[in-house]
């Protein structure tokens, strides 16, 4: 079933690492506790203020995208917004936001289970086909309005996409990430 997630249902936690606060949007298995028990990926929104190292997650792979804010320094190199980065989830990486405060998004994951792959869709997908058979899929609305049926997505908010199939309709000047996690085993 598609579910629409709005940023108000979302509830701050602290980091692994203690450095920031972090939104968790889903998890899987759903009943695993972030981060004491093990899970196939996670998905979250992180809000970052000053430099400080990144959390570590030893034996899993994340992609990280900056949606608010002028990007992110990570490890010396420049991750402009709307960039999805790959990386290690035990590598050491210190970050610096290039803005006040950034936001970001990212999924942390078992790349031995499932693979993540992450797309920035812009007003030119008015009408995006979704079709997700093995896996999961979800949207998230940076910029402008998405509808999907009767749900309307606004800035901030989250689409669960699950494995149905449906239209994705943008307004204009829509800027949306669509994360696909699917099941390699």
């Amino acid at each position: 079933m598609i579910k629409k997630i709005s940023k108000s249902d979302l509830q701050l936690m602290p980091w692994k690492n203690g450095g920031g606060l972090t939104a968790q949007i889903a998890i899987e298995p759903r009943s695993a506790q972030f981060p004491d028990d093990v899970f196939l990926w996670r998905l979250s929104t992180a809000f970052v203020k000053m430099p400080g190292p990144f959390s570590q997650f030893e034996n899993y792979e994340r992609v990280l995208i900056v949606v608010s804010g002028e990007g992110l320094e990570l490890n010396g190199k420049v991750l402009p917004r709307l960039s999805p980065f790959y990386f290690s989830g035990s590598e050491h990486v210190f970050a610096r936001p290039l803005s006040s405060e950034i936001q970001d998004l990212g999924v942390i994951f078992n790349s031995s289970q499932v693979a993540v792959v992450a797309e920035v869709l812009t007003e030119e997908f008015y009408h995006h086909p979704v079709d997700q058979a093995s896996g999961w899929s979800y949207l998230y609305c940076v910029a402008g309005f998405i509808r999907c049926g009767d749900l309307e997505l606004l800035a901030g908010d989250f689409l669960d996409l699950g494995a149905e199939s449906g239209h994705i309709q943008f307004g204009q000047n829509t800027q949306a990430i669509l994360l696909k996690i699917n099941s390699i085993i």
